[in-house]
């Protein structure tokens, strides 16, 4: 009977570890015609084991393309730092991590990995995943969550999961050239409200804050 009691006890205290998640703030914060940025929107760092960008994008009258990177071959991401996935038109293989800049995390792919933006795409692209950090003999016993999503282009635009309040201003928008699709910061902090209102089109600005 005490044997039962010990294995009940160990069953309810294995259910209540799995169930301990935290939503991390790992945030698209740009994206480009072959780039884009993230942020890590917090202080404490992030194991990008199982976690993945995934996009959308279909143009009117046509069929949507879609694709997806797992960002765990960047490994582990700082709090504050940007990760920036970033095409290179000489390159053709597996994707890999390669600092960009002096020091800013990246992922090299190879050229037209991302997809082409017809003339009126309508785009969704998330980063999502989850990621167990710790374990109690061997049950997993603390997990990181992460779900951002941007949408933008002509509605109705590719589902995705993840929540974002469409307004329509970003209806006629779409990467081109040197600009970008940006999410707009105060200081070093990433607005997130969830809203396509926290998103503009503007110069590319990676790798730092984007100037308001």
């Amino acid at each position: 009977m005490r044997l039962i009691r010990c294995v009940l006890a160990f069953v309810i205290f294995s259910g209540l570890l799995v169930g301990c998640a935290t939503n991390r703030n790992l945030k698209v914060t740009e994206v480009m015609p072959n780039q884009v940025e993230l942020l890590l929107d917090e202080s404490n760092p992030l194991i990008l084991a199982g976690t993945k960008l995934k996009w959308i994008s279909q143009d009117r009258q046509a069929q949507p393309v879609s694709g997806e990177l797992d960002l765990g071959v960047a490994g582990t991401l700082r709090g504050g730092q940007f990760l920036v996935i970033f095409e290179d038109p000489i390159y053709s293989g597996y994707p890999v991590a390669q600092t960009v800049g002096t020091s800013t995390p990246g992922i090299k792919v190879r050229n037209d990995f991302f997809p082409s933006y017809g003339p009126t795409p309508s785009v969704s692209m998330s980063v999502q995943g989850n990621h167990y950090r710790s374990y109690v003999l061997f049950i997993p016993a603390a997990q990181d969550l992460v779900n951002d999503v941007v949408r933008f282009g002509p509605r109705p635009r590719p589902p995705t999961s993840g929540g974002f309040l469409e307004n329509g201003s970003l209806d006629a928008v779409k990467p081109v050239g040197r600009d970008s699709v940006s999410r707009k910061f105060i200081g070093r902090d990433a607005v997130d409200t969830d809203n396509e209102s926290d998103w503009s089109s503007r110069p590319a600005s990676l790798g730092v804050p984007t100037p308001p």
